[in-house]
């Protein structure tokens, strides 16, 4: 996969996601910027593996450019929706830096340093998610404080792929299909009151009935 990153002592921070992300969870990443630092990346994947790699969400701050560049990559279909974001007073040698990405009902908002910096449509869903990656340089680009992510509350379901990916309301990728023996946990919200009243409808239809039968026999 071509990056710009580009250091043989490059090291991957990893943070596996479980069930993948739903709307509400936040992403929170802090470090410092060192001192001559080139560029680090933020990166939410799919099954990551180096022959089949597939980014959700690429995040990339270029120190020594005062740019981020951001994007979503498939593999066999190489990076598909690049974008660059000038981020002059953001990254800057020697600062602490605060990094959240909060997921939304259809994109990605991105906040640095509690300001808002960029909003990013999806283009594939957010419970194929499974693993979160900081790649830098440890000795040259930044020093990474702490990796944390917020999850709302959820149940889960097992889904198949195809299904997955066409009943979101994300943009699709053109002609980009999945092994379809993959499965996907499907990911989505649980209401109590719904369920509770749900629950009451049940009982009062159930009562009627009972009481259709005692007086009038059916």
């Amino acid at each position: 996969m071509a990056c710009w990153l580009a250091y043989e002592s490059q090291i991957s921070d990893v943070t596996m996601l479980g069930n993948g992300l739903s709307v509400g969870d936040k992403i929170t990443v802090t470090g410092r910027i060192l001192p001559g630092a080139y560029s680090f990346a933020i990166n939410i994947h799919h099954k990551w593996t180096q022959e089949k790699e597939i980014i959700l969400f690429h995040f990339n701050p270029r120190i020594s450019a005062s740019h981020v560049a951001y994007d979503t990559y498939i593999y066999g279909h190489a990076w598909i929706t690049f974008g660059s974001k000038h981020s002059e007073i953001y990254f800057r040698e020697g600062n602490n830096f605060t990094v959240e990405i909060l997921c939304q009902e259809d994109q990605f908002n991105v906040t640095v340093d509690g300001d808002s910096f960029l909003e990013y449509k999806y283009e594939l869903p957010l419970n194929i998610a499974d693993m979160l990656e900081i790649k830098r340089d440890p000795n040259r680009d930044v020093e990474i404080f702490s990796v944390g992510v917020s999850k709302s509350a959820q149940i889960t379901y097992s889904g198949n792929t195809k299904k997955d990916l066409n009943s979101y309301k994300f943009r699709t990728v053109t002609n980009w299909t999945s092994n379809a023996s993959d499965t996907f946990e499907n990911t989505c919200t649980c209401d109590s009151t719904s369920t509770y009243a749900v629950a009451f409808l049940i009982f009062l239809c159930v009562c009627l009935q009972f009481s259709l039968w005692l007086f009038y026999g059916y």
